[in-house]
């Protein structure tokens, strides 16, 4: 079974790249103000290249989920307008369009249900098969709750509409949470990026004083050793942030 596999655009994919360039140059500058300083560092842009991904990948998760949310609210509004179940599929990818655009995950995903309908399929099937490819826990219970409901010939529009209001609470929540994350996220942002101002001002006002700093090989151990110490920073205030997700 392919999973959905969540891809960056190019421009997203870029911007990653130039985070990771970036960042490696003003460390390189700050802490070494030479052309080699810079360079010894640019192969450490490969890791905050990745850790860009994976935040960004994150998030397009994340937006899944708030979409699926809404399909199902799209559903459980066609199904109580009297439409089949299997109808309200082709309906709630009409809507969704409203919402989305063309080539949001949600909508690929229902029209794959919708043509492997016509394929003879079976819709509990369908949505099994779904759940399997984006490995998503809030489309895995819906999907046990809508097999379990058509096999034991339950009010399928009750039980859709039930299991679509606990879905939006529980992403209302998670997003409750991760406004909360963000805002300490942004606080740790604030203090990794304190010392480099610090830095950044000193080598603007006081030059003379500084410049022993970048000369000689003791300038070089001393300037490694406070770059060792602020990774090991920022790799903390990274951990804390982490446990709080």
């Amino acid at each position: 079974m392919d999973e959905l596999e969540f891809k960056l655009s190019k421009k997203e994919f870029g911007l990653c790249i130039l985070y990771g360039i970036g960042i490696c140059i003003i460390c390189g500058y700050l802490f070494y103000q030479s052309f080699i300083g810079i360079l010894c560092l640019l192969p450490f842009s490969l890791y905050f290249i990745k850790k860009q991904k994976e935040g960004l990948l994150k998030k397009k998760r994340m937006q899944f989920g708030i979409q699926f949310k809404d399909a199902i609210h799209c559903i459980a509004a066609s199904l109580e307008a009297g439409y089949a179940i299997e109808n309200c599929i082709s309906y709630a990818v009409t809507d969704l369009k409203l919402m989305y655009e063309e080539d949001a995950p949600i909508i690929g995903e229902l029209n794959r249900i919708t043509m492997q309908l016509k394929d003879h399929v079976t819709l509990e099937d369908a949505f099994m098969q779904m759940a399997v490819r984006t490995r998503d826990e809030d489309v895995f219970s819906f999907t046990e709750v809508f097999i379990t409901a058509k096999r034991t010939g339950g009010d399928i529009i009750k039980i859709i509409r039930t299991t679509s209001n606990t879905i939006m609470d529980k992403v209302e929540m998670r997003r409750e949470i991760q406004t909360m994350i963000t805002e300490k996220q942004l606080e740790a942002n604030i203090m990794k990026i304190v010392p480099l101002g610090i830095l950044l001002y000193m080598n603007m006002t006081s030059k003379n004083m500084m410049s022993v700093l970048y000369e000689g090989s003791f300038g070089i151990i001393f300037m490694t050793l406070m770059l060792i110490i602020y990774v090991l920073f920022s790799k903390w205030m990274e951990h804390i942030t982490a446990i709080a997700e």
